[in-house]
């Protein structure tokens, strides 16, 4: 009986373990993943071409700017008054195929989750099942991930008025696309999908 109990505790820390790991890298790649953006569009100043922006027509910081081009590769649209912008889910920056420029950005959430699951792969405890660990796993990362998406919701925000319009609104990631894609799908698909690859050329070796 206490051997049973001392495994089932023993087994709950492994797991604690996991999930704490897990949360810590999920935040990681959306911090890394910001950065990347940043650093392509100084790339993409410096060679002097720009994908298909709507952000020309109105003043933002560099910080704001670069945390809307982030939200919006992840399909989330911005948001401002009393629903989206203009009556739509306005993106910064739209994917199409013969832009390679804009694809670039799509690519880096994407990226940065393949190798935060991949790195947990790596440090996987060696006692648990495959489907506990991918799972714990793929969970922790969404919720590192999705906390900081989520704050960064309302950092990222910026109060305009339109030329013509009297109301002012503020625009920032819409709320409810941001909990969706970047709180749930997007890292428990790709940090899953890397995990799984991780575990896989692990294996290999």
């Amino acid at each position: 009986m206490i051997n049973f109990l001392r495994t089932n505790i023993d087994h709950s820390q492994r797991m604690h373990r996991i999930a704490i790991r897990g949360t810590i890298v999920g935040a990681i790649a959306l911090f890394g993943g910001l950065l990347l953006t940043w650093l392509l569009r100084i790339v993409y100043t410096i060679w002097q071409v720009h994908p298909h922006f709507f952000a020309d027509t109105i003043f933002v910081s560099s910080s704001d700017f670069t945390g809307w081009l982030f939200y919006s590769a992840h399909f989330v649209g911005l948001s401002g008054g009393n629903g989206r912008v203009f009556g739509e889910n306005l993106r910064v920056v739209s994917p199409q195929v013969d832009d390679p420029i804009a694809l670039s950005f799509f690519l880096v959430p994407i990226g940065m989750l393949v190798l935060a699951g991949m790195a947990m792969a790596t440090q996987r405890e060696s006692s648990a099942s495959a489907v506990q660990e991918i799972g714990i796993a793929g969970l922790s990362i969404s919720l590192g991930y999705g906390l900081i998406a989520l704050v960064g919701t309302f950092a990222v925000s910026v109060t305009v008025q339109p030329i013509g319009a009297d109301p002012t609104h503020t625009l920032r990631p819409d709320l409810g696309y941001a909990l969706v894609l970047m709180g749930l799908l997007y890292p428990i698909v790709f940090a899953t999908m890397g995990y799984i690859g991780g575990r896989w050329l692990d294996a290999r070796r």
